[in-house]
């Protein structure tokens, strides 16, 4: 649509009609749309039915997913773990804050942090924001994990090398008393 277009169609109507029946509702049906797609995903998934396609029969449902709906594994994993296990919260703040929270916070701290969101939402008359949410989610996320120490290959090479010259020259030590004791007999 041009500008124009969108001038017309719009001009005409108070804002509250423009947020409630066209933002919330198509978002609504967003969500909705987004819900069944993910189902169907994954009765596919389970039945394995997505092999029946002529395409797909010799591959496994992430290269299904990626051809076919140019989607990876993980996001289809975190839609479906959303729409299954928080299905109002994903509704209300969509997959994605529903799947952060998860990698965030892990499965333990999910449900008290949409509870301390929800209560911190109930205290308030507008939407709770953003940086609200992410306090929250910071208060409960999961500690980091420590990441293992920057090895230096190259002294391990060195290391290596110099053990390799060792035991050449103990083989070859090892060879010449073998053929001093042949020559004694």
């Amino acid at each position: 649509m041009t500008k124009e277009q969108l001038k017309k169609r719009y001009d005409g109507k108070k804002i509250g009609e423009i947020e409630s029946g066209e933002i919330k509702e198509n978002k609504y049906l967003s969500i909705k749309a987004q819900r069944d797609m993910v189902r169907a995903l994954s009765y596919l998934k389970d039945t394995e039915r997505y092999k029946e396609n002529p395409l797909y029969r010799k591959s496994d449902f992430a290269n299904y997913l990626a051809g076919q709906y140019n989607m990876r594994e993980n996001t289809f994993f975190e839609s479906e773990r959303a729409f299954t296990h928080y299905p109002e919260e994903t509704k209300k703040y969509g997959v994605g804050l529903v799947a952060k929270v998860y990698r965030k916070c892990g499965a333990r701290n999910e449900k008290k942090v949409f509870q301390e969101i929800e209560k911190a939402q109930g205290k308030l008359k507008t939407p709770i924001r953003q940086d609200e949410i992410e306090s929250i989610i910071q208060k409960y996320s999961l500690p980091p994990k420590a990441k293992a120490p920057a090895v230096d290959y190259e002294t391990l090479y060195l290391r290596e090398v110099e053990a390799h010259g060792d035991t050449r020259k103990q083989l070859a030590e090892a060879k010449r008393q073998i053929e001093r004791l042949k020559t004694i007999q």
